[in-house]
């Protein structure tokens, strides 16, 4: 993909790590909001006293990743690197990913992560060494 699509290689890359980071801050939150028995009200109104960085990890930065999946499977489908069903498989996680995130429905969580899953596994295990 880097030779085919070299400008997507090298930054969407890096705004998918950016992204990542910032989902493991979410599943940070997430965690010790649990652990410590806080409820989403008064989580939120902690972080209004830190909106810039909020911001910055969690809030702004938290759509790249699926945005990034987006634009992945946008990328491969324009390119015709991997089968149409493949590339709108990722296109579909990319969308999928944050609406079963934000209603917190975990039936519709699993349901994303295998459409995410599938087309990785695909692309993992058929384009080794190209």
């Amino acid at each position: 993909t880097s030779q085919t699509l070299p400008l997507y290689s090298a930054w969407g890359l890096w705004i998918a790590y950016f992204g990542c980071i910032s989902g493991v801050c979410f599943a940070f939150l997430g965690y010790l909001t649990v652990v410590l028995n806080i409820s989403h009200k008064e989580y939120i109104e902690a972080l209004s006293h830190y909106p810039i960085t909020s911001q910055l990890l969690l809030f702004s930065s938290g759509p790249l990743f699926p945005l990034s999946i987006l634009v992945l499977g946008i990328q491969l489908l324009r390119k015709k690197i991997v089968p149409t069903v493949i590339a709108l498989m990722l296109c579909i996680a990319g969308i999928g990913f944050p609406l079963s995130r934000i209603p917190r429905i975990e039936l519709l969580a699993h349901i994303a992560d295998i459409i995410l899953l599938i087309p990785c596994l695909y692309i993992a295990l058929n384009q080794r060494g190209q």
